[in-house]
């Protein structure tokens, strides 16, 4: 009998062929995996010379030197303003005017009671210079006491007329002295009521800029509970500003050490995201800072002033700052990569007789390298590779090249506690344990070679970290030297080309 072929039996045939062919591709690719050398299986990067700055961010306000409010002592209506926002003032320099009709008016008034009182302390003079002359005629009369009568001696006055003519005397210089007290009481009330006039012309305080206007012309000002705020005077915008950081009470420590070391501070705003400025400490106040008034403290920050100059008028008051507070910094050191210190490789990779030490390492429960840290590390030996000629030539711009690095990877974070989670949670538990004081102190790790197809540990002593490097204290590892920071992702290890 005749095979017959049908459409049915080329279907299945050529499915049995596609599916011996899918099994031998996959065995041979496999058999291609496993040739890959160790090299090819896992990720490294070098140990490399340069510096390693220990840094705490946190986020901060701009505030002026000073700023002064200046207030109406007096009520009224404004008759005119005669500066506007922006504006440069000089000191005593007239801003506004209070309609002075009232206090002319008052003024008025106090000079006719003054010239009254006046008038009234020449007339009592007058009373005393005429009682003053009776009492001394009535004195010289009293004194003569044996005048020959008809039928006995007779004195020149009575007793009563002397003791009144006294009396008279004593009330008339009592009232020229109430009148001089009246004359005194009257002059400081037409005083106050100058000073209440003079006090209708609005002045300058000091020298600076008008940052805050809050009146119009026709506005009414009552200032009898409290003085209204006209205008706010920034004195000195030109030449510096503040920023008023809040410090995590954690972090204060280190930032009283890097003042006592006179560390620049770095610090953006959003206005200017890719320009650095920078920036000395000034103090450090010690009164705590609640995160928000009327709440529980939880968290308590600490308020650090940095000065900064401010010549180009870029810093405007009330502008959001992220600052880098350098705590320490060594330069032209070896430095290994974090995701170095972080890695553990699965135990059929490492050599038999480190096994227990593997199991060790993996107690302390250090997280594996992650998708991220691999890309971070890879882009930045790109950008170490790119400005290694530079650095060589210009130390300086390589310098600024970093700082700017630093400055774009501060603003990816929106709020400073962010950006400390985020990079406690990034370091691991040991990383945050040394983070306290910026520096390992010479704490021994262990970082991960490739000694033939698989790993072997090597011991290191490290010093201070950063986001992404850690500094070689001691070890057996030069400049260039591999470490192992990962391993490749299947399609990574799959394309590798096979050892020979």
């Amino acid at each position: 009998m005749l095979f017959r072929i049908t459409k049915r039996r080329i279907f299945w045939l050529l499915a049995c062929i596609a599916f011996v062919g899918a099994i031998v591709a996959g065995y041979m690719k496999l058999q291609a995996y496993r040739r890959i050398s160790a090299a090819d299986r896992f990720r490294t990067s070098s140990v490399r010379r340069g510096e390693i700055k220990f840094e705490v961010k946190c986020s901060g306000t701009v505030q002026p030197v000073l700023s002064v409010q200046v207030g109406s002592y007096v009520s009224g209506p404004i008759l005119k303003v005669y500066v506007d926002f922006n504006d440069k003032v000089k000191k005593d320099q007239l801003l506004a005017e209070i309609d002075p009709l009232v206090y002319m008016a008052q003024c008025r008034q106090a000079k006719a009671t003054l010239a009254r009182s006046t008038a009234d302390l020449e007339q009592f003079k007058a009373k005393l210079n005429q009682t003053d002359r009776d009492f001394k005629r009535a004195e010289k009369l009293h004194e003569i006491k044996d005048i020959p009568g008809l039928n006995h001696f007779i004195k020149g006055i009575a007793d009563s007329d002397f003791d009144l003519a006294k009396a008279n005397f004593e009330m008339a210089a009592a009232n020229v002295e109430v009148a001089k007290a009246t004359v005194e009481q009257n002059r400081a009330i037409l005083d106050a009521a100058e000073t209440n006039l003079k006090y209708t012309s609005i002045l300058s305080p000091v020298d600076g800029l008008v940052i805050d206007r809050k009146v119009d012309a026709g506005q009414t000002l009552a200032s009898q509970f409290q003085t209204p705020v006209m205008f706010v005077v920034a004195p000195d915008l030109e030449k510096k500003i503040y920023i008023l950081a809040s410090v995590d009470e954690a972090d204060i420590g280190l930032i009283r050490k890097a003042e006592l070391n006179k560390q620049p501070v770095q610090f953006t705003v959003d206005a200017y995201p890719d320009e650095p400025f920078e920036g000395k400490i000034t103090q450090v106040r010690l009164g705590p800072k609640a995160a928000e008034p009327n709440v529980p403290v939880t968290v308590v920050t600490y308020t650090a002033v940095v000065e900064a100059p401010n010549a180009e008028l870029k810093l405007l008051p009330g502008m959001t700052a992220n600052l880098v507070f350098q705590i320490d910094k060594h330069d032209h050191i070896l430095k290994i990569p974090n995701a170095a210190l972080r890695f553990h490789p699965r135990p059929e990779y490492v050599h038999p007789k480190h096994l227990v030490l593997l199991e060790g390492l993996k107690m302390e429960d250090e997280p594996e390298e992650t998708a991220s840290d691999a890309k971070n590390n890879e882009d930045d030996e790109k950008d170490e590779d790119a400005s290694a000629a530079k650095k060589k030539s210009d130390d300086k711009a390589g310098k600024t090249a970093s700082d700017d690095k630093k400055n774009s990877d501060d603003k990816a974070g929106k709020t400073a506690s962010d950006d400390k989670k985020n990079s406690d949670d990034k370091n691991g538990p040991d990383d945050k344990a040394d983070k306290k004081d910026g520096s390992n102190k010479g704490k021994k790790k262990y970082v991960w070679i490739i000694d033939g197809d698989l790993l072997s540990p090597l011991e290191v002593k490290v010093g201070i970290s950063d986001s992404r490097h850690t500094e070689l204290i001691s070890g057996d590892l030069k400049e260039k030297s591999k470490v192992v920071t990962g391993m490749k992702t299947a399609a990574e290890a799959a394309s590798a080309k096979p050892s020979q």
